[in-house]
């Protein structure tokens, strides 16, 4: 015990010098960051197209570079695959991280040695944060759960997904704490990793189970038809997820797991932007400004010509922005499509609501997963319910527009009249022009639909049979016509959706 708790107060100290505390210390740190990449990358191939040389602070880097997409990136991504070098870096290559293509066909980003050492030691910041919080968790093991780091080669140079790359790569200290192997973890094939993590894991204690918050659940169902999940439950202390917000799960994991410690962390393809490890703000986000230089565009003005562009020296709590980075792995201004809001700023601390392109608005509501998230859990609570999965289509019947959604339970509600009623008068709290439109009747009631847990697994199966890696495909929650799987989804309702809606409605 007093091994235990000295490593405790030796990782507090650790986190706190590694920790951004104050905004004047982020300032710093976001003209650090953009001044390292401009001087580091000046003689590259875009760095010559956009002036760097004759950059000196962040109005002239607003000046020569403009916001940009991966479509517009694309180009020199294409000569890094065909074996050109320093194109939008001047660091060497160490990995082609894939996407999943949440809004999208799957997109490669190169991750330089420079970027990949960086997201390594935010790693560590929030294992030092977890030791220190937590010191009970050195008693077991952590369970991961991630994608694949290694599904193929391009010139010698691995391919795989962040996740797996991270939890691959990390040093032999802290990889001895990881379960299951690398070689488990790089896996493909669904049913086997599963299996394989499962038997892993038989005779430890987890104390730590880590992953994409859906698939962490089915591991645990899993585990617990494998007669595993009470030994689980004796020893776990945190649940850190990552990729899906957990609120509409939470009722489960406390069901089935327990009280534990809920984080999470705000991880994509193209960087580490942050992760729950500051405990007065809950179910949010420190930005780590030490690494990524961020800009900002207010939601509303996003789809302008050029919108105003913000960094941190300028936003403001509360505001809906999309943001864009800058990272040392060859991202300048880019999109990454996700709509964040500030919760503080002294330290920076964020709340992520959703996608830019995943927003509901038929009738100018503009309705965000984060809303929708908000009023499925209060549903749940206020009908003592366990949800599985859930999506809203948004659809227009007779002209007027309804949300139509389509939900699993792990424990039905007794009245689904009374579940959506509540649904719809929580939606009518959190965004007023959706309870004004409600008013008028431009929008109608919202209609939900109880179906089987196999609907969302034949779209699941599916998913996997075109390439999306278990553990790391990211659960839709809003379907747009936009979405590139929109008529798979549709099709699948069409196709399965009365049988299966009956077979529940029989079980």
């Amino acid at each position: 015990m007093a091994i235990i708790s000295i490593t405790s107060k030796v990782f507090k100290l650790l986190q706190k010098f590694r920790t951004i505390k104050t905004y004047e210390e982020a300032i710093k740190a976001q003209e650090d960051v953009l001044r390292g990449i401009i001087n580091e990358n000046r003689d590259t191939k875009f760095g010559k197209q956009h002036n760097f040389k004759n950059i000196c602070n962040v109005e002239d880097y607003k000046e020569n570079v403009p916001l940009l997409s991966y479509g517009q990136l694309k180009p020199y991504i294409e000569e890094i695959i065909n074996g050109n070098h320093r194109i939008l870096f001047n660091y060497p290559l160490k990995w082609w991280v894939k996407s999943t293509g949440t809004t999208g066909a799957s997109k490669l980003y190169p991750l330089s040695e420079k970027r990949l050492s960086i997201d390594r030691r935010a790693v560590k910041k929030i294992f030092y944060y977890l030791i220190g919080e937590n010191p009970k968790i050195l008693r077991g093991k952590f369970l991961l759960f991630t994608a694949s780091a290694k599904l193929d080669e391009i010139n010698g140079v691995p391919v795989g997904y962040m996740s797996g790359v991270l939890a691959t790569t990390q040093n032999k200290f802290i990889r001895r704490f990881f379960v299951p192997s690398t070689d488990v973890i790089n896996m493909e094939n669904t049913e086997l990793k599963y299996e394989l993590t499962l038997r892993a894991i038989r005779r430890k204690k987890i104390t730590i189970a880590i992953g994409v918050t859906p698939f962490l659940i089915s591991l645990l169902q899993r585990a617990s038809e494998k007669g595993l999940l009470k030994r689980i439950r004796e020893n776990i202390e945190v649940i850190f997820w990552s990729g899906v917000s957990i609120s509409p799960y939470k009722k489960w994991f406390e069901e089935n797991i327990g009280s534990v410690q809920y984080l999470g962390s705000y991880i994509g393809s193209e960087g580490f932007y942050g992760a729950e490890i500051h405990s007065e703000y809950k179910d949010s986000m420190l930005l780590f400004v030490e690494s990524i230089f961020y800009e900002f565009v207010k939601l509303d003005d996003i789809n302008k010509e050029c919108p105003e562009r913000f960094t941190l020296y300028d936003v403001k709590k509360g505001v809906p922005y999309v943001m864009h980075v800058t990272t040392y792995s060859g991202l300048y201004s880019y999109n990454v499509g996700d709509v964040i809001e500030f919760v503080s700023l002294d330290p920076p601390v964020i709340k992520v609501k959703g996608r830019a392109k995943q927003v509901i608005n038929l009738a100018t509501e503009k309705v965000t997963e984060d809303e929708i998230n908000a009023a499925i859990v209060y549903a749940c609570k206020r009908n003592n319910c366990v949800l599985n999965r859930y999506l809203v289509i948004p659809m227009v019947e007779g002209g007027l527009g309804v949300y139509h959604i389509y939900v699993s339970f792990m424990r039905k509600p007794n009245d689904i009249g009374m579940f959506i009623n509540d649904f719809d008068e929580k939606l009518k709290d959190l965004n007023e022009v959706y309870k004004l439109v409600r008013a008028s009747k431009i929008l109608l009631k919202p209609k939900m639909v109880v179906v089987n847990n196999a609907f969302f697994e034949k779209i699941d199966n599916y998913m996997y049979n075109i390439g999306k890696p278990v553990g790391q495909l990211k659960t839709l929650h809003i379907l747009l016509e936009s979405h590139p799987y929109y008529s798979l989804y549709r099709d699948a309702i069409t196709f399965w959706g009365s049988q299966l809606i009956e077979l529940h409605r029989n079980m």
